[in-house]
């Protein structure tokens, strides 16, 4: 294993640990001390308790198991480490009982001190590759592969984030389809790459999850507390009372640096209420939020804006999209795509509507019908495109489509949706995929149970303009 210089602040670390062994109150929690480590901070929270002498036991448990790991490569250095700290025993006598000069011994202390800083940052790496498997793996899948024109404020976001000070709750405002849980999505995952927040968890609000009731905001707290009490540990804290489960979770929040990421926040009808009980358990832990509207009442709140794509990300976004359905981009114009930002704007999930829309309708038939519509409100826009999409979609694809609302979570997994349409298995998933393609339905869960469930604007449609329509009509 060979040494590089930059491990020499962590070598210096582990050398007065060492010399500390046997020192319980002793000071090694400086910037560049094991203290910091994910090694021993991982332990640490997991017995949730810090006392000097219970992280001192956790720092020498870390460097011991470096040690061992040692003596299966460099036996005899392992053993110098041993007796000159562990045992406490002086350089001579060390150098008698191994027949070895003085110099020898502290050339094999010297030697060991090196690859055990060696050792100890591999092992840090590897539990930060654990770490961010395992808390990726709690997110919901990307609805992204490629994030286009979000480069200067998802760097923006993510300075604000880690910065050791206000604002503690960050809220990315903007219309619907603008994308602002995927560039949450984009941002919490480069800052988790960082280690500065301690955990990190993705709270999704849905107003159907819990009931009619769930939009209301003191609901929505409760949910958010259980919700939060579980992931941090709370032993049976679906039997405690609400009081118990907030008084954890304010605990719990306030001795971690966590960053409590809450999408779809306009699901609450006064989001007032929330953000008063939420400032409440922030400090050091951030909360980052998605919503429609801006928060302007009396609420330390930083409204972080999203706006649409210039034309020139527009048109990498479209030419990207046209390759993921398989339409050949090159034979997209630049002045079909200004045709096309000028009547849909900078909107991602309108852009990516419209790009579906190639795989069935010749281009010049998209621009003419999107030429029709008065870009000037949104919602008009939307509703067009859906009804365009809506009537190139196969039988089936609308019967999955329909069958969506119909969930008693209004979101599930695949055996529940496949039971609602009643399609046989390969015309259900040649229906998800055509759904997806054109971005009608999103996956949602995490790696080890994908969820499906559709957008607000969707649900919007099917309940308005389709419902107790036959599938089959035009």
């Amino acid at each position: 294993m060979q040494y590089i210089e930059e491990l020499e602040p962590l070598r210096k670390s582990i050398h007065n640990a060492l010399r500390s062994w046997h020192q319980v109150d002793s000071n090694i929690d400086d910037d560049q001390g094991l203290a910091q480590l994910l090694l021993v901070r991982n332990r640490l929270t997991t017995i949730r308790k810090f006392h000097p002498n219970l992280r001192k036991q956790v720092i020498n448990a870390v460097v011991l198991e470096a040690i061992e790991l040692l003596s299966q490569q460099a036996s005899k250095s392992a053993e110098v480490i041993k007796l000159r700290f562990i045992d406490e025993k002086q350089l001579s006598k060390i150098a008698i009982q191994l027949n070895v000069s003085e110099s020898t011994v502290n050339r094999w202390q010297a030697h060991a001190l090196e690859q055990l800083a060696v050792i100890i940052d591999g092992l840090e790496q590897q539990a930060h590759e654990a770490r961010m498997q395992y808390v990726e793996a709690t997110f919901p899948p990307s609805t992204y592969s490629t994030l286009f024109g979000h480069n200067e404020p998802a760097n923006r976001l993510k300075e604000t984030l880690l910065r050791d000070a206000n604002p503690y709750i960050v809220s990315i405002v903007g219309i619907g389809g603008i994308g602002k849980t995927s560039l949450a999505d984009f941002v919490v995952r480069d800052v988790l790459k960082t280690y500065y927040f301690e955990r990190i968890f993705w709270y999704r609000i849905d107003p159907y999850v819990a009931g009619e009731d769930s939009h209301n905001p003191h609901t929505a707290f409760i949910a958010l507390t259980q919700y939060l009490s579980e992931k941090l540990g709370m032993v049976e804290g679906d039997k405690s009372s609400h009081e118990q489960q907030l008084s954890y979770v304010r605990r719990s929040l306030k001795e971690d640096r966590c960053l409590v990421v809450i999408d779809n926040l306009e699901a609450v009808l006064d989001s007032t209420y929330l953000l008063v009980a939420i400032n409440n358990i922030a400090n050091p832990t951030k909360f980052l939020l998605t919503s429609r509207t801006r928060i302007l009442k009396n609420i330390d709140v930083y409204n972080f804006s999203l706006s649409e794509l210039n034309l020139t990300d527009a048109a990498n976004l479209i030419r990207h999209q046209a390759g993921i359905l398989g339409v050949d981009s090159a034979e997209i114009m630049n002045e079909d795509i200004q045709k096309i930002y000028k009547s849909v704007g900078g909107n991602p999930l309108a852009l990516k509507m419209v790009v579906s829309l190639l795989d069935y309708l010749s281009l010049d038939e998209v621009l003419q019908s999107l030429q029709l519509v008065s870009p000037e409100k949104m919602e008009n826009l939307y509703l067009h495109i859906y009804w365009q999409i809506w009537r190139i979609l196969t039988p089936e694809a609308r019967i999955v489509l329909q069958s969506m609302p119909l969930l008693a979570e209004k979101e599930g997994t695949t055996i529940w949706i496949k039971e609602l349409s009643g399609l046989a298995d390969e015309q259900f998933w040649f229906a998800l995929q055509e759904l997806r393609n054109h971005s009608l339905i999103e996956v949602r869960g995490s790696i080890r149970e994908k969820r499906y469930g559709i957008s607000r604007l969707t649900r919007s449609f099917l309940l308005t303009e389709i419902v107790n329509w036959p599938v089959a009509e035009e």
